[in-house]
């Protein structure tokens, strides 16, 4: 294992002009003594595991001299800082100056993850291995002319088997990564029937991967092999914000299917640009948006346009089969947003900061979590319809069963 790290910056004080460093040298093998060098900064470490966290703790203190607890005995501090070894046993602490702090941070994350460039040769021994994991997945890859890593495709077995069984609309979206070769991750999901009382269990990925931006190119490739996994089904849609490379790449790779704007980023560039008019019409566009009946929209939009002009003639502008439910060409069901991509987006925060096999490896166990919550939902359900629905028709199947019926004085002829 090596020798324990455990570094703490106290950034909330704003006085510290150096920050506490503490490193232990107890070593779990006791096997060899390990080398710590202050004067470049370079350590030999791993992280420190959960039974020695209460030693490193620091005190919640102003003095920095008072920052490290006393439990510890002095026979086993090293105050000579330009020691070249350090033993079992021993403690090393010091005032170490925040680059010097933030240098020892990213060396230990570096022994712990390994170089990021690591990760991208390892990328074809990764893929190999999920293909062997999951047979019949559609996995694909894109380098440049010089052999550098370009797009990332990956489209789980499971998960193409599950889309057949949902509606045909697919939320797009991508989030940057903050690893040191940036680049951007990009999804495909959809919400599956069988339960949308659970926050995350409505949602049902469908694939997922990496490009270098967000551009015409990137995501041409990335609904072609889209395209080439899941093909292209009846009354299918596509649901994204307004990205004029998605846009312009979904009416090359599917001509006969339609894409929709979510309408929280169509309310979000009213908002932007006409913000006088904003909190008055906010729940009049929603209403709008999600209605049943043209006749309901015309009306509201008539409001609109009392309102503010301008907004009503961004709308139209934009075109009512974008964003209202009843003008669609196709049935969108409730998915009128991309929330749930934002949600992916979302879980995957933290894991954006890794290295680019840690990462992938992080958003197929997350998605494996979700896939196995929904089947384990699914099994205990004896009905046709998910959970939700189905109370819904038992609450209604009640009502009614308290309702009185009256004679009718109405006529009504048969022709």
């Amino acid at each position: 294992m090596g020798v324990n790290l455990y570094i703490e910056l106290k950034k909330k004080e704003l006085g510290f002009v150096n920050y506490p460093l503490c490193i232990s040298s107890f070593d779990i093998k006791r096997c060899e003594i390990k080398s710590f060098d202050s004067t470049s900064g370079a350590i030999v470490c791993a992280e420190s595991n959960a039974n020695e966290s209460h030693i490193f703790g620091l005190e919640e203190s102003g003095n920095i001299a008072n920052c490290y607890i006393a439990e510890l005995e002095l026979m086993n501090y090293i105050d000579d800082t330009n020691g070249a070894e350090v033993k079992e046993n021993q403690f090393y602490k010091d005032k170490a100056t925040l680059v010097d702090a933030w240098r020892s941070k990213e060396h230990a994350l570096e022994m712990l993850r390994g170089k990021p460039a690591d990760g991208y040769r390892q990328l074809p021994i990764y893929i190999h291995i999920l293909k062997t994991v999951y047979p019949n997945s559609y996995i694909s890859m894109h380098k440049s002319s010089t052999d550098e890593f370009m797009y990332l495709f990956i489209a789980l077995r499971p998960l193409m088997r599950g889309f057949q069984f949902c509606r045909p609309v697919v939320i797009v979206d991508g989030a940057h990564l903050d690893g040191p070769y940036k680049g951007t991750f990009v999804s495909a999901s959809t919400l599956d029937g069988a339960d949308i009382t659970f926050l995350y269990c409505c949602i049902l990925p469908l694939a997922y991967g990496i490009v270098d931006t967000e551009n015409d190119a990137s995501w041409m490739w990335i609904f072609q092999n889209f395209k080439n996994a899941f093909g292209e089904r009846d009354n299918m849609c596509v649901v994204s914000d307004r990205n004029e490379s998605i846009i312009k790449s979904v009416s090359m790779v599917f001509p006969n299917v339609p894409h929709f704007a979510c309408i929280w980023h169509i309310w979000k560039n009213v908002c932007t640009k006409y913000r006088r008019s904003k909190a008055v019409l906010s729940d009049i566009f929603y209403s709008m948006a999600k209605a049943y009946r043209k006749d309901e929209v015309d009306k509201l939009m008539a409001k609109v346009e009392r309102i503010d002009q301008r907004v009503a003639q961004y709308l139209k502008n934009a075109g009512y089969e974008k964003w209202s439910r009843v003008h669609a060409t196709v049935n969108r069901g409730r998915m009128m947003t991309s929330n749930i991509a934002e949600c992916i987006n979302g879980c995957l925060v933290e894991a954006r900061e890794l290295p680019i096999i840690d990462f992938l490896e992080q958003t197929r166990m997350l998605f494996g979590s979700w896939t196995c919550k929904n089947r384990e939902i699914a099994s205990y359900t004896k009905h046709t319809l998910g959970r939700k629905f189905e109370d819904i028709l038992v609450s209604n199947t009640i009502k009614c069963s308290r309702m009185k019926v009256h004679d009718t004085y109405f006529l009504i002829h048969i022709y």
